[in-house]
Protein backbone atom coordinates (compact mmCIF):
# COMPACT_ATOMS: atom_id res chain seq x y z
CA UNK A 1 0.00 0.00 0.00
CA UNK A 2 1.05 3.85 -0.68
CA UNK A 3 0.28 5.87 2.89
CA UNK A 4 -0.35 9.38 2.11
CA UNK A 5 -2.46 9.80 4.86
CA UNK A 6 0.00 11.04 7.64
CA UNK A 7 -2.38 13.86 9.03
CA UNK A 8 -4.76 10.99 10.26
CA UNK A 9 -1.75 8.98 11.72
CA UNK A 10 1.98 9.18 10.99
CA UNK A 11 3.66 5.97 11.00
CA UNK A 12 5.53 4.58 13.96
CA UNK A 13 9.63 4.36 13.75
CA UNK A 14 11.53 1.23 13.98
CA UNK A 15 13.08 3.49 16.68
CA UNK A 16 9.93 4.11 18.07
CA UNK A 17 8.89 0.57 18.51
CA UNK A 18 11.54 -0.54 19.63
CA UNK A 19 11.75 1.43 22.50
CA UNK A 20 8.02 1.38 23.57
CA UNK A 21 8.63 -2.45 23.63
CA UNK A 22 11.18 -2.26 26.08
CA UNK A 23 9.49 -0.27 28.16
CA UNK A 24 6.88 -2.75 27.80
CA UNK A 25 8.97 -5.60 28.73
CA UNK A 26 9.76 -4.16 32.47
CA UNK A 27 6.65 -3.74 34.85
CA UNK A 28 5.87 -1.43 37.74
CA UNK A 29 3.91 1.82 38.54
CA UNK A 30 4.96 5.15 38.27
CA UNK A 31 3.22 6.10 41.08
CA UNK A 32 5.02 3.24 43.48
CA UNK A 33 7.76 4.02 45.73
CA UNK A 34 9.74 0.72 44.91
CA UNK A 35 12.59 0.64 42.74
CA UNK A 36 10.36 -0.85 40.33
CA UNK A 37 8.03 2.15 40.52
CA UNK A 38 10.93 4.50 40.88
CA UNK A 39 12.54 3.18 37.38
CA UNK A 40 9.18 3.87 35.97
CA UNK A 41 8.70 6.96 37.25
CA UNK A 42 12.01 8.23 36.41
CA UNK A 43 11.38 7.06 32.71
CA UNK A 44 8.08 9.75 32.82
CA UNK A 45 10.53 12.29 33.92
CA UNK A 46 12.98 11.80 31.18
CA UNK A 47 10.05 11.92 28.56
CA UNK A 48 8.67 14.46 29.84
CA UNK A 49 11.89 16.77 29.58
CA UNK A 50 12.83 15.66 26.21
CA UNK A 51 9.58 16.59 25.32
CA UNK A 52 9.93 20.29 26.78
CA UNK A 53 13.25 20.45 25.28
CA UNK A 54 11.85 20.50 21.47
CA UNK A 55 9.50 22.88 22.63
CA UNK A 56 11.81 25.22 24.57
CA UNK A 57 9.45 25.26 27.46
CA UNK A 58 9.77 23.94 31.22
CA UNK A 59 8.89 20.40 31.99
CA UNK A 60 6.43 21.52 34.62
CA UNK A 61 4.62 23.13 31.95
CA UNK A 62 3.84 20.04 30.25
CA UNK A 63 1.09 17.69 31.12
CA UNK A 64 0.34 13.98 28.98
CA UNK A 65 -3.34 13.15 28.38
CA UNK A 66 -4.37 10.25 25.49
CA UNK A 67 -4.42 12.56 22.76
CA UNK A 68 -5.43 15.83 21.13
CA UNK A 69 -9.16 15.36 21.80
CA UNK A 70 -8.95 15.34 25.58
CA UNK A 71 -5.98 17.85 25.61
CA UNK A 72 -8.85 20.38 23.67
CA UNK A 73 -11.50 19.30 26.23
CA UNK A 74 -8.85 19.74 29.23
CA UNK A 75 -8.05 23.36 28.09
CA UNK A 76 -11.67 24.77 27.01
CA UNK A 77 -13.47 23.19 30.31
CA UNK A 78 -10.73 24.23 32.17
CA UNK A 79 -9.56 27.21 31.88
CA UNK A 80 -11.86 29.77 33.50
CA UNK A 81 -12.95 32.60 31.13
CA UNK A 82 -16.44 34.05 30.77
CA UNK A 83 -16.17 34.44 26.88
CA UNK A 84 -14.65 31.70 24.31
CA UNK A 85 -14.15 32.66 20.87
CA UNK A 86 -13.49 29.63 18.31
CA UNK A 87 -12.11 29.59 14.80
CA UNK A 88 -14.72 27.99 12.51
CA UNK A 89 -11.51 26.16 11.35
CA UNK A 90 -11.53 24.05 14.39
CA UNK A 91 -11.16 20.84 14.66
CA UNK A 92 -14.89 18.69 15.75
CA UNK A 93 -13.06 18.04 19.12
CA UNK A 94 -12.37 21.54 20.18
CA UNK A 95 -15.72 23.12 18.64
CA UNK A 96 -17.51 20.42 20.59
CA UNK A 97 -15.50 21.04 24.22
CA UNK A 98 -16.68 25.09 23.62
CA UNK A 99 -20.49 23.75 23.05
CA UNK A 100 -20.16 21.77 26.36
CA UNK A 101 -18.58 24.41 28.59
CA UNK A 102 -22.11 26.40 29.19
CA UNK A 103 -20.15 29.60 28.54
CA UNK A 104 -20.71 32.10 26.38
CA UNK A 105 -19.09 31.52 23.24
CA UNK A 106 -18.92 32.38 19.51
CA UNK A 107 -18.00 30.30 16.61
CA UNK A 108 -15.77 33.37 14.54
CA UNK A 109 -15.77 32.87 10.56
CA UNK A 110 -12.59 32.60 7.95
CA UNK A 111 -11.45 34.35 4.90
CA UNK A 112 -12.15 32.25 1.55
CA UNK A 113 -8.64 31.69 2.24
CA UNK A 114 -9.27 30.22 5.49
CA UNK A 115 -7.76 32.60 7.54
CA UNK A 116 -9.26 33.75 10.94
CA UNK A 117 -11.12 37.38 10.09
CA UNK A 118 -9.09 39.56 11.61
CA UNK A 119 -11.53 41.99 11.95
CA UNK A 120 -14.72 40.02 13.24
CA UNK A 121 -12.14 39.26 16.08
CA UNK A 122 -11.24 42.65 16.22
CA UNK A 123 -14.91 43.53 16.72
CA UNK A 124 -15.47 40.53 19.88
CA UNK A 125 -12.44 41.25 21.36
CA UNK A 126 -13.71 45.11 21.72
CA UNK A 127 -17.09 44.14 22.33
CA UNK A 128 -16.35 41.95 25.27
CA UNK A 129 -13.21 44.30 27.08
CA UNK A 130 -14.81 43.96 30.14
CA UNK A 131 -14.93 40.46 30.14
CA UNK A 132 -12.35 37.80 30.43
CA UNK A 133 -11.91 36.09 26.92
CA UNK A 134 -10.26 32.76 25.46
CA UNK A 135 -9.56 32.32 21.66
CA UNK A 136 -9.34 28.95 20.27
CA UNK A 137 -7.72 27.95 16.95
CA UNK A 138 -5.81 25.47 15.30
CA UNK A 139 -2.66 26.18 14.13
CA UNK A 140 -2.24 23.79 11.25
CA UNK A 141 -5.99 22.98 10.23
CA UNK A 142 -6.07 19.01 9.64
CA UNK A 143 -7.72 19.25 6.57
CA UNK A 144 -6.31 22.11 4.26
CA UNK A 145 -3.04 22.19 7.03
CA UNK A 146 -3.34 26.35 6.77
CA UNK A 147 -1.55 28.20 9.36
CA UNK A 148 -3.10 30.78 11.08
CA UNK A 149 -1.09 34.48 10.87
CA UNK A 150 -0.41 33.99 14.47
CA UNK A 151 1.91 37.30 14.78
CA UNK A 152 -1.28 39.38 13.98
CA UNK A 153 -3.48 37.38 16.11
CA UNK A 154 -1.05 37.53 19.18
CA UNK A 155 -0.90 41.28 18.59
CA UNK A 156 -4.70 41.48 18.90
CA UNK A 157 -5.14 39.52 21.38
CA UNK A 158 -2.24 40.38 24.10
CA UNK A 159 -3.58 44.04 23.46
CA UNK A 160 -6.61 42.62 25.32
CA UNK A 161 -5.60 40.46 27.64
CA UNK A 162 -7.04 37.64 25.93
CA UNK A 163 -6.31 33.95 26.68
CA UNK A 164 -4.69 32.18 23.63
CA UNK A 165 -5.20 28.36 22.71
CA UNK A 166 -3.43 26.67 19.78
CA UNK A 167 -4.62 23.18 18.75
CA UNK A 168 -1.25 22.28 17.32
CA UNK A 169 -1.56 18.59 16.92
CA UNK A 170 -0.87 18.47 13.47
CA UNK A 171 1.89 21.67 13.54
CA UNK A 172 3.99 19.95 16.13
CA UNK A 173 7.43 18.72 14.43
CA UNK A 174 6.65 20.08 10.99
CA UNK A 175 6.84 23.77 11.66
CA UNK A 176 8.45 25.43 14.00
CA UNK A 177 6.42 26.38 17.21
CA UNK A 178 7.26 29.24 18.79
CA UNK A 179 5.51 29.13 22.04
CA UNK A 180 7.62 31.72 24.27
CA UNK A 181 7.83 34.20 21.08
CA UNK A 182 3.99 34.02 20.89
CA UNK A 183 3.06 34.16 24.15
CA UNK A 184 0.15 31.69 23.93
CA UNK A 185 -1.55 30.36 26.78
CA UNK A 186 -2.34 26.50 26.02
CA UNK A 187 -1.30 24.43 23.23
CA UNK A 188 -2.72 21.17 22.46
CA UNK A 189 -0.91 17.94 20.76
CA UNK A 190 -1.44 14.12 19.82
CA UNK A 191 1.77 11.88 19.80
CA UNK A 192 0.43 9.41 16.66
CA UNK A 193 0.29 12.57 14.18
CA UNK A 194 4.52 12.26 15.03
CA UNK A 195 4.75 8.45 15.18
CA UNK A 196 4.47 8.02 18.66
CA UNK A 197 1.60 5.28 19.46
CA UNK A 198 -1.67 6.18 19.06
CA UNK A 199 -3.28 7.02 22.97
CA UNK A 200 -1.00 9.50 23.91
CA UNK A 201 -0.78 13.50 23.80
CA UNK A 202 0.40 17.04 25.93
CA UNK A 203 -0.83 19.76 27.06
CA UNK A 204 1.13 22.67 27.08
CA UNK A 205 0.52 24.85 30.19
CA UNK A 206 2.20 28.30 30.50
CA UNK A 207 0.43 29.06 34.10
CA UNK A 208 -0.65 25.89 35.54
CA UNK A 209 -2.58 27.76 38.39
CA UNK A 210 -4.93 28.86 35.71
CA UNK A 211 -6.00 25.19 34.40
CA UNK A 212 -8.92 23.45 36.90
CA UNK A 213 -8.46 19.54 37.81
CA UNK A 214 -9.75 17.89 34.81
CA UNK A 215 -10.10 14.40 36.31
CA UNK A 216 -9.38 13.68 40.34
CA UNK A 217 -7.92 10.00 41.69
CA UNK A 218 -4.84 9.19 42.41
CA UNK A 219 -3.26 12.60 41.64
CA UNK A 220 -1.15 12.19 39.27
CA UNK A 221 0.10 14.99 36.03
CA UNK A 222 0.16 17.57 39.56
CA UNK A 223 -3.47 16.41 40.60
CA UNK A 224 -4.96 18.08 37.32
CA UNK A 225 -5.18 14.93 35.53
CA UNK A 226 -5.24 11.77 37.74
CA UNK A 227 -5.06 8.45 36.27
CA UNK A 228 -1.84 5.89 35.69
CA UNK A 229 -0.21 7.48 32.86
CA UNK A 230 0.23 5.37 29.42
CA UNK A 231 4.33 5.32 29.93
CA UNK A 232 5.21 3.28 27.02
CA UNK A 233 2.87 5.78 24.59
CA UNK A 234 4.81 8.99 26.51
CA UNK A 235 8.09 7.19 26.19
CA UNK A 236 7.47 6.08 22.29
CA UNK A 237 6.36 10.27 22.09
CA UNK A 238 9.39 11.40 23.41
CA UNK A 239 11.66 9.10 20.96
CA UNK A 240 9.25 10.36 18.06
CA UNK A 241 10.16 13.98 19.19
CA UNK A 242 14.24 12.65 18.90
CA UNK A 243 13.63 11.49 15.07
CA UNK A 244 12.09 14.69 13.63
CA UNK A 245 13.89 16.83 11.34
CA UNK A 246 13.92 19.90 10.21
CA UNK A 247 15.63 19.25 6.51
CA UNK A 248 13.76 16.23 5.93
CA UNK A 249 10.14 18.22 5.93
CA UNK A 250 11.72 20.87 4.07
CA UNK A 251 12.19 18.14 1.22
CA UNK A 252 8.26 17.00 1.98
CA UNK A 253 7.22 20.08 1.27
CA UNK A 254 9.15 20.35 -1.75
CA UNK A 255 7.53 17.05 -3.25
CA UNK A 256 3.76 18.59 -1.98
CA UNK A 257 4.55 21.34 -4.36
CA UNK A 258 5.92 19.64 -7.75
CA UNK A 259 3.03 17.59 -6.92
CA UNK A 260 0.53 20.45 -7.59
CA UNK A 261 2.46 21.64 -10.09
CA UNK A 262 2.00 18.98 -11.83
CA UNK A 263 -1.24 18.21 -11.52
CA UNK A 264 -2.23 21.84 -12.26
CA UNK A 265 -0.65 21.27 -15.11
CA UNK A 266 -2.58 18.44 -15.82
CA UNK A 267 -5.99 20.68 -14.50
CA UNK A 268 -5.57 24.16 -14.35
CA UNK A 269 -9.04 23.76 -13.17
CA UNK A 270 -8.19 21.66 -9.95
CA UNK A 271 -8.90 23.82 -6.42
CA UNK A 272 -6.25 23.62 -3.70
CA UNK A 273 -7.15 24.71 -0.37
CA UNK A 274 -4.94 27.79 0.70
CA UNK A 275 -1.96 27.68 -1.92
CA UNK A 276 -1.43 30.76 -1.74
CA UNK A 277 -1.14 31.00 2.10
CA UNK A 278 0.99 29.48 4.49
CA UNK A 279 0.60 25.58 4.90
CA UNK A 280 2.20 22.72 6.32
CA UNK A 281 4.39 21.11 4.76
CA UNK A 282 2.78 18.04 3.77
CA UNK A 283 -0.67 18.37 2.86
CA UNK A 284 -2.64 19.09 0.04
CA UNK A 285 -6.34 19.29 -0.02
CA UNK A 286 -7.69 19.49 -3.56
CA UNK A 287 -11.06 19.22 -5.67
CA UNK A 288 -12.15 19.11 -9.33
CA UNK A 289 -15.89 19.14 -8.47
CA UNK A 290 -16.36 15.97 -10.26
CA UNK A 291 -16.39 12.65 -8.65
CA UNK A 292 -17.28 12.57 -4.81
CA UNK A 293 -14.69 12.58 -2.09
CA UNK A 294 -15.70 9.15 -0.82
CA UNK A 295 -15.74 7.58 -4.63
CA UNK A 296 -12.14 8.68 -4.88
CA UNK A 297 -11.51 7.64 -1.49
CA UNK A 298 -12.65 4.00 -2.33
CA UNK A 299 -11.55 3.73 -5.92
CA UNK A 300 -7.94 5.07 -4.56
CA UNK A 301 -7.91 2.54 -1.92
CA UNK A 302 -8.35 -0.19 -4.81
CA UNK A 303 -5.60 1.19 -6.60
CA UNK A 304 -3.36 0.44 -3.66
CA UNK A 305 -3.58 4.03 -2.11
CA UNK A 306 -4.54 5.44 0.67
CA UNK A 307 -6.01 9.62 1.04
CA UNK A 308 -8.37 10.87 2.85
CA UNK A 309 -11.82 12.23 2.72
CA UNK A 310 -10.99 15.08 5.48
CA UNK A 311 -10.50 14.62 9.27
CA UNK A 312 -10.79 11.26 10.38
CA UNK A 313 -12.93 11.99 13.01
CA UNK A 314 -15.32 12.91 10.28
CA UNK A 315 -14.10 10.51 7.04
CA UNK A 316 -16.98 8.06 7.98
CA UNK A 317 -19.77 10.63 7.66
CA UNK A 318 -19.46 11.09 3.73
CA UNK A 319 -20.20 15.27 4.17
CA UNK A 320 -19.38 17.94 2.47
CA UNK A 321 -15.72 18.44 4.23
CA UNK A 322 -15.96 21.35 6.77
CA UNK A 323 -12.78 23.09 6.09
CA UNK A 324 -14.12 23.76 2.25
CA UNK A 325 -17.89 24.45 3.74
CA UNK A 326 -16.47 27.40 6.29
CA UNK A 327 -14.07 28.75 3.25
CA UNK A 328 -17.08 29.22 1.33
CA UNK A 329 -15.85 26.92 -1.10
CA UNK A 330 -19.20 25.89 -3.77
CA UNK A 331 -20.74 22.90 -2.15
CA UNK A 332 -19.58 20.61 -5.85
CA UNK A 333 -15.79 20.84 -5.12
CA UNK A 334 -16.64 20.73 -1.46
CA UNK A 335 -17.99 17.66 -2.27
CA UNK A 336 -15.01 16.63 -3.94
CA UNK A 337 -12.12 17.11 -2.00
CA UNK A 338 -9.47 14.44 -0.88
CA UNK A 339 -6.50 15.42 1.26
CA UNK A 340 -3.13 14.24 0.14
CA UNK A 341 -0.96 13.92 3.27
CA UNK A 342 2.81 13.11 2.74
CA UNK A 343 6.09 12.61 5.91
CA UNK A 344 8.98 11.61 5.73
CA UNK A 345 9.14 8.23 3.88
CA UNK A 346 6.86 8.99 1.15
CA UNK A 347 9.13 8.71 -2.29
CA UNK A 348 8.81 10.51 -5.20
CA UNK A 349 7.30 7.40 -6.85
CA UNK A 350 4.84 6.55 -4.62
CA UNK A 351 3.89 10.39 -5.39
CA UNK A 352 3.84 9.98 -9.27
CA UNK A 353 1.88 6.58 -8.84
CA UNK A 354 -1.11 8.37 -7.09
CA UNK A 355 -0.99 11.43 -9.58
CA UNK A 356 -1.38 9.27 -12.68
CA UNK A 357 -4.00 7.31 -10.64
CA UNK A 358 -5.96 10.32 -9.77
CA UNK A 359 -5.97 11.78 -13.18
CA UNK A 360 -7.26 7.95 -14.72
CA UNK A 361 -10.22 7.79 -12.24
CA UNK A 362 -11.21 11.68 -13.31
CA UNK A 363 -10.92 11.48 -16.88
CA UNK A 364 -12.29 7.44 -17.22
CA UNK A 365 -15.37 9.43 -15.15
CA UNK A 366 -16.09 12.08 -17.46
CA UNK A 367 -18.34 11.41 -20.77
CA UNK A 368 -16.04 11.20 -23.69
CA UNK A 369 -17.50 15.04 -24.82
CA UNK A 370 -16.03 16.35 -21.50
CA UNK A 371 -13.19 14.42 -20.87
CA UNK A 372 -10.21 17.07 -19.95
CA UNK A 373 -7.55 18.05 -22.48
CA UNK A 374 -4.56 15.35 -22.56
CA UNK A 375 -2.77 18.60 -21.95
CA UNK A 376 0.35 16.29 -19.69
CA UNK A 377 0.56 13.03 -18.74
CA UNK A 378 2.19 13.30 -15.35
Amino acid sequence: MIYLDYNSSAPCDIRVIHRVTEVLKQVGNTSSVHRCGQLMSSLLSQARRRIADFLDVSKDSLLFTSGATESNHMILQGIDRDVLLISALSHPSALEAVALSKKVYHILPVTEDGLLDLDVLTRYVTHYSESSILLSLSYGESETGILQPLDAIMGICKAADVFVHLDASQALGRVPLLLRKWGVGAVSFSGHKVGAPQGVGAVYIQNRALLHRFMGGGGQEGGLRSGTPNLSGIVGFAEAMDSISSSLWAEVENKRNRMESHLMEWNPDLYIAGKKRDRLPNTSLMATGSLSSHIQVIRLDGEGICVSAGSACGAKKQLPLHSLTVMKVAQKKANSGIRVSIGPKTTWDEIDFFMRAYQRIHETALPISKKMPNRSKI
